[in-house]
């Protein structure tokens, strides 16, 4: 395949920038794959609908639970409040997520495999 699919969680402050990152990558990076935005996912129906047509996003749930597991995702992008990523990084393979002091002296939860597989960007905090 010639792109990476991504599933979103978050459709306010941080999903918006993550939105707009993932469309502008391509501009700054000469990229192996290109980012198709694939699901999006967040509480409110009416609010997402709209957040998904504005951004782009092929298709969108309620269920981030569904988004996480979805067959077509290569990489899930969580872009939730912190105290909720554990639980929703559950996929064993690649999950993207940008607050590495939530997952500090934790073992995994759900997948198990996911912890170690999560890409930490926060660059206040010296590498482990």
């Amino acid at each position: 395949a010639d792109h990476l699919s991504i599933a979103l969680l978050g459709s306010k402050f941080m999903g918006r920038a993550h939105s707009n990152g993932w469309l502008q990558a391509g501009h700054f990076f000469d990229l192996p794959l290109t980012p198709a935005l694939t699901v999006a996912s967040a509480r409110n129906p009416a609010d997402l609908e709209d957040f998904a047509a504005r951004w782009g996003w092929s298709r969108w749930t309620t269920e981030w639970e569904e988004a996480v597991t979805a067959d077509d995702v290569d990489l899930v992008d969580i872009g939730t409040p912190n105290h909720v990523h554990r639980d929703q990084a559950t996929r064993d393979d690649h999950v993207r997520c940008e607050a590495r002091h939530q997952w500090r002296g934790h073992v995994a939860g759900g997948g198990g495999d996911a912890l170690h597989r999560v890409v930490l960007e926060d660059r206040d905090l010296p590498p482990e």
